[in-house]
């Protein structure tokens, strides 16, 4: 623990994706298929929003930490990132966790 921060608590910041109707579709037909949408669907908090608007997807630092490791899971296993996710989910995806790195 550093000096002078014994006894303090640590305020965890909480991180938002948010995703449009059509991509939560794409995450819960991927999910039960692909790791990474099983975490974000079964694994991760998330919120609808009233239509047109979507879904947000939101979690810790650490719970985006698990998502990089179910995508790179995938990824191992000899798939691409993001099956089944279509070319903008995928690189919208990659650009959040682009934070993470």
């Amino acid at each position: 623990m550093a000096h002078g921060t014994q006894g303090l608590a640590t305020a965890r910041k909480t991180y938002y994706l948010a995703l449009t109707w059509t991509e939560w579709e794409a995450v819960l037909f991927a999910s039960g298929r692909y790791q990474w949408a099983t975490h974000l669907s079964n694994e991760m908090s998330y919120t609808p929003e009233e239509p047109p608007s979507g879904v947000v997807v939101h979690g810790y630092e650490s719970d985006w930490w698990d998502f990089r490791q179910a995508v790179e899971s995938d990824i191992s296993g000899g798939h691409s990132p993001y099956p089944l996710a279509g070319s903008e989910l995928a690189d919208k995806l990659d650009t959040f966790l682009g934070q993470f790195e």
